[in-house]
């Protein structure tokens, strides 16, 4: 059985086969010298600056897929560069070359080691039915009023809140969370994160032999 294509990845596959096989084999070697971790944007930014033939941005989006293919799939890699032959067989109208095709596909797939390890830890990170996305702090003054509102705004009192938002996903789907916050809980705030920060930095540092994945966008 074949794989079925998402359309957005046949223009990489298309740019794929355009190439001559010294070509690929140049990018399989610049795919395997990208540190697991790295996202698709500098994923295809880091692929490009280093492949200076050609803009390869279509070809990029479908690479970074095989390290999902590669993870979740119960073939190797040979089983894989053959279903997905014959589904470009069907998805493409040129006809193509099975073997060529095949063994672009086996170099790049083999060159993926990388980013097998990206998703597994992307997999880890976001283990959980809730998931951090981003943050922002908007911050206010609030005026106290007393008796007489006119009052002179040199013996007015007033108050700073800073309102915390957390965006974040749940199960994909996005939610956000509001936290209102005076200039003590921003302390508070900084520290505890500060104090995560050290953590991180001690972890890394008790830990030196171990490669640790940093996951970027």
């Amino acid at each position: 059985m074949s794989f079925r294509i998402p359309e957005n990845f046949i223009p990489g596959f298309k740019q794929m086969l355009s190439l001559p096989l010294e070509d690929v084999k140049k990018i399989g070697d610049i795919v395997m010298s990208i540190p697991a971790g790295t996202g698709p944007e500098k994923f295809e930014i880091l692929l490009n600056s280093k492949f200076e033939q050609a803009d390869i941005s279509s070809l990029s989006t479908t690479i970074y897929s095989f390290g999902s293919i590669l993870l979740y799939s119960e073939y190797g890699i040979e089983e894989i560069s053959d279903k997905l032959t014959d589904s470009l067989t069907e998805d493409i109208e040129d006809e193509i070359d099975h073997s060529d095709t095949k063994s672009k596909l086996e170099i790049l797939l083999a060159n993926s080691t990388n980013l097998i390890s990206t998703f597994k830890a992307i997999d880890l990170i976001s283990d959980n039915d809730l998931n951090y996305r981003n943050s922002r702090i908007f911050s206010d003054i609030r005026l106290l009023f007393g008796e007489d509102i006119e009052e002179n705004l040199e013996g007015r009192k007033a108050v700073i809140i800073h309102k915390l938002k957390i965006e974040s996903s749940r199960n994909a789907e996005p939610e956000s969370f509001y936290f209102s916050l005076d200039s003590n809980d921003l302390v508070k705030l900084k520290e505890t994160i500060n104090r995560a920060i050290n953590k991180d930095i001690q972890i890394k540092s008790d830990y030196s032999n171990i490669e640790f994945i940093e996951v970027t966008e």
